[in-house]
């Protein structure tokens, strides 16, 4: 496998796997039924394989047909793909299909299978929702690259993990809307990161998605998100956060000036142990 993912082509991958098994050309042409003028082709990278010539190939050789396409198992070929028109590719290479034949798949034109290949269109989040269902696959697999775990970690901003989970639920930004109460311009406004989440929209979405409110706020887990914050004020804004409170709201709970609350979390003073806590009992952690 190494020498299949360091190879340069599909060509080399496949010379590769024929050298590796001791085979002259005309033997693997033999065995999948092709001529001897097919494989030299392939191999000097003048032709590539059709889809069906790939699920002959894999038999042949007993390896994944992405080993042979990418040089790379397909979990690994969909996370390194650099865009959604590649990461379709590699899944329809996968299951040998041509771009006709996925369009007729899934109901749609091949001029919009060619398009989202070469990438000279977006996909629509009902585009990604129909590949992802036909390939079996989460559409998250298809948007990123990575599952929603990985994706929500590695997203740099709320507002790009609130554009992530949306995909993931094969949702419009006006459905998200309307499911939360608020209007599109927010939705839109929070994913291009324009405003920030306030605490009580950031409860509404994590509800309303089902997901821990710090997957949003930090991209991690509850337990995660607090192991990993350098600061104690950072651990109560992420606590704050996961219960959707406001500083107010966790002041009065706790019977503490909401100032007091906001110098905690900016780290400005120490918090005395009794204050601590009234925290640990009022959040039902040590």
């Amino acid at each position: 496998n190494r020498c299949l993912k360091d190879a340069y082509s599909i060509g080399e991958r496949i010379e590769i796997l024929r050298y590796s098994r001791c085979l002259r050309q005309k033997d693997v042409a033999y065995g999948i039924g092709v001529e001897v003028t097919d494989i030299a082709d392939w191999e000097n990278d003048r032709v590539i394989p059709h889809p069906m010539r790939f699920l002959d190939l894999a038999n042949y050789f007993k390896v994944e047909p992405t080993l042979i396409f990418k040089g790379k198992t397909l979990p690994d070929a969909l996370k390194d793909a650099p865009t959604i028109g590649e990461r379709i590719e590699i899944l329809r290479y996968s299951r040998y299909l041509t771009q006709q034949g996925l369009a007729n798949a899934i109901g749609v034109k091949l001029k919009t299978i060619v398009n989202l290949e070469d990438n000279k269109a977006s996909a629509t989040v009902t585009d990604l929702k129909d590949v992802a269902t036909y390939f079996g696959v989460d559409p998250i697999i298809i948007y990123i690259g990575k599952t929603l775990t990985e994706a929500l970690r590695d997203a740099p901003t709320v507002g790009k993990r609130i554009r992530i989970l949306r995909h993931v639920r094969g949702l419009f930004q006006r459905e998200l809307a309307s499911a939360i109460g608020v209007s599109s311009d927010a939705i839109l406004n929070w994913e291009n990161d324009k405003v920030v989440l306030s605490t009580p929209n950031l409860l509404r979405l994590a509800d309303y998605l089902e997901i821990e409110p710090t997957l949003i706020y930090k991209g991690k887990t509850l337990i995660d998100a607090i192991r990993d914050a350098s600061t104690m004020g950072e651990r109560i804004k992420i606590l704050r956060h996961s219960r959707g409170l406001l500083v107010e709201e966790l002041g009065d709970a706790i019977g503490i000036a909401n100032s007091e609350v906001s110098r905690w979390e900016n780290n400005l003073i120490d918090i005395l142990p009794a204050n601590l806590l009234k925290l640990a009992e009022y959040f039902k952690i040590e």
